[in-house]
């Protein structure tokens, strides 16, 4: 889920589902897919004066495409997938700045209009597939995904956390960043994980 406000909020879920949330009533957003949304994020773009918002949809565990998909108002464009991985899980972005999607690594584009999703060297920045992606800023970035494995982006360069972790079970795949704190959420089999992570 994703908003910019008590009064523009969005969820997304299984079958394509898409809905919208204007502070008085639920619309359904018709996506064009039946794939399951995996996750949604907005920024405000300077450069038009709006939100823009994207999603992306892959099924878990099977190859059955992947789409990235842009949300204007209660329309869904589809964008340029190639170089896309179809095992993605998260997806963060800064306007015009850098676009992330986690999943078989970590994959990249300094714009939407750029041709191809890069994806960084694996071992370079994960040694596992990432589920889930978030920053405050672009030199504040936090992916997450199997094993535990937690990696950062500082501006300059990312640091993987993976050697820090007192167990390497189980999948983290949902963050937080507010301040000084981060939240990463995850399983291990049936059991929940909560992983709190301090700036000093």
């Amino acid at each position: 889920m994703w908003g910019s406000s008590s009064e523009d909020f969005y969820i997304v879920g299984n079958n394509g589902n898409i809905a919208h949330w204007d502070g008085r009533k639920w619309t359904k957003i018709e996506s064009g897919t039946t794939l399951p949304i995996r996750d949604i994020w907005g920024d405000f773009n300077t450069r038009t004066n709006s939100y823009e918002i994207l999603a992306i949809a892959a099924e878990v565990d099977v190859d059955k495409g992947i789409k990235v998909l842009r949300i204007e108002k209660n329309n869904v464009v589809e964008e340029n997938n190639t170089g896309l991985s179809w095992d993605v899980g998260g997806l963060w972005f800064k306007s015009g700045s850098k676009y992330y999607v986690a999943g078989a690594g970590i994959h990249y584009k300094h714009t939407l209009r750029d041709s191809i999703w890069k994806r960084y060297q694996r071992g370079l920045v994960t040694n596992y597939g990432g589920d889930g992606i978030r920053g405050s800023d672009i030199n504040d970035v936090f992916a997450v995904g199997s094993y535990l494995e937690i990696v950062h982006f500082n501006g300059s360069s990312w640091h993987n956390y993976l050697n820090e972790i007192s167990s390497n079970t189980g999948v983290l795949s949902g963050i937080s960043n507010n301040g000084n704190i981060v939240t990463l959420v995850g399983f291990n089999g049936r059991k929940a994980i909560i992983v709190l992570g301090k700036r000093t």
